[in-house]
């Protein structure tokens, strides 16, 4: 079976024309000028020129710029440019934020695919900036040959079967594909790929037979796990796991998404949909569950230069608000890290970038969401972290703590101020009454309030 891709005058063209493929490798081929430092950069390679108006290269990556341009020139030509990405899709650095002002552009997680028939292209990091690896780009050479094959789906590393259509630019040509090198078979459909795998073809035709392309794929098969507190049990082994179930959004910030089910709070961390407090994030995503100084995550990076990000659906489902659970400085430990809480009368000291209570607890604060109030008295909101040994509070929210009406701080307070409701009918509606968390009732009759 052949699949064809170009254009029927590009297609014709292809038939008496060989083509020849010019490999740009971000780290053995890059320019000195634009190392690490951001501006325009120029690389030129058998024949094939890439100018970028605003980036830089470092030895590990081509960076196009948000609204930069990427031009590729040639004398003869191109037709195809493809792209190896740091991240999958239309996440930020990935093949799906480049549009092109001529041909089809095409792109399938980490990999962008062009094709087309012109002497000049002009990609534009229109969604986001960009990070390839590899550029590779094929021209027409002017010679009579077959082209050699190419494969759907780009080589790297997967969590899925993979499904790999096998083409050929040459009118007519049959395409033969192993998997050991050695021996081979005529292609006619599409390649299920459940394992890892080097798929290896070549194509004939009237013009003779072509040089051999391969691909590698690798497969991993994540493990899957029905609810958070099952998929925190992977955090020491570093293990990929696929949720068979849904989580609820608490929060998300930037690379941060505070995740709830009915088992647990749950980090991840990596550039993923975008998503509203309340909202239910679909079964099937994945990602490596982790630890990054003693904090519980899911990463969604699961391999070198591999993201799970694109496993990630759009919500059809609101639940409503997702609210913080009240508690104490006091009872605050690593175990509650991940959990959405809420503190109030608290005194937040911002030089010391700490919270204390009226009993004396204190706990860390580190300004990660929101800036650093003022010092001063606050009802606040956030998230539970730890950072080597040290528990802290991620904020995300503060107001000025109200005034209280009365405060508690020993037993005998507490039973006064019930003999005055009993007594006096007093009514606490709408009162502020601020409770030591410390209070030590050992020994004493407790009335009760109201």
């Amino acid at each position: 079976m052949k699949k064809f891709t170009l254009s029927f005058v590009a297609a014709l063209i292809c038939l008496a024309m060989g083509a020849t493929e010019v490999t740009f490798d971000a780290t053995s081929l890059y320019d000195e000028s634009a190392y690490s430092s951001q501006g325009s950069w120029t690389l030129t390679s058998g024949g094939v020129t890439l100018t970028c108006s605003s980036g830089l290269t470092n030895g590990s990556q081509y960076r196009i710029y948000k609204s930069s341009t990427l031009t590729v020139t040639c004398g003869s030509n191109v037709t195809s440019v493809e792209f190896t990405c740091t991240t999958s899709g239309t996440a930020t650095y990935g093949p799906g934020n480049l549009t092109v002002d001529t041909g089809s552009y095409t792109y399938s997680g980490t990999a962008g695919s062009w094709t087309g028939s012109a002497t000049e292209i002009v990609f534009t990091a229109s969604g986001a900036q960009v990070r390839a690896t590899k550029i590779v780009v094929t021209y027409d050479d002017g010679t009579t040959s077959t082209a050699k094959p190419t494969f759907s789906v780009a080589a790297g590393t997967y969590f899925e079967a993979q499904s790999v259509e096998i083409s050929c630019a040459t009118d007519s040509a049959t395409i033969y594909y192993s998997t050991d090198g050695t021996t081979y078979s005529e292609y006619s459909s599409a390649l299920t790929i459940g394992e890892t795998t080097t798929l290896y073809a070549y194509a004939t035709s009237s013009y003779g037979t072509s040089d051999v392309a391969s691909v590698t794929y690798t497969i991993t098969i994540p493990t899957n796990v029905a609810s958070i507190s099952e998929a925190l049990t992977y955090v020491s082994s570093d293990a990929i796991v696929k949720f068979t179930s849904t989580v609820t959004v608490a929060y998300q910030s930037g690379y941060y998404t505070y995740v709830k089910d009915d088992t647990g709070w749950m980090l991840i961390y990596g550039s993923i949909t975008s998503y509203n407090n309340g909202d239910v994030i679909p079964a099937g995503f994945y990602g490596k569950m982790t630890t990054y100084s003693g904090l519980y995550e899911m990463t969604t990076t699961v391999a070198t230069s591999t993201y799970s990000s694109d496993s990630f659906e759009e919500s059809t489902t609101n639940v409503g608000t997702v609210s913080p659970t009240a508690t104490t400085i006091s009872q605050i430990t690593s175990s509650n890290q991940n959990e959405y809480i809420s503190l109030s009368n608290v005194t937040l000291d911002a030089s010391a970038l700490t919270l204390t209570d009226s009993s004396g607890n204190s706990v860390a604060i580190y300004k990660r969401f929101i800036t650093t109030p003022e010092s001063g008295t606050y009802d606040v909101e956030g998230f539970v972290s730890v950072y080597g040994t040290t528990v802290q509070i991620l904020l995300t929210a503060y107001s000025e703590a109200a005034a209280a009406d009365y405060t508690i701080t020993t037993a005998a307070e507490w039973n006064a101020l019930a003999k005055t409701m009993a007594t006096d009918s007093l009514d606490l509606t709408g009162k502020v009454v601020l409770i030591a968390n410390d209070i030590d009732f050992d020994g004493d009759t407790i009335i009760p309030l109201g």
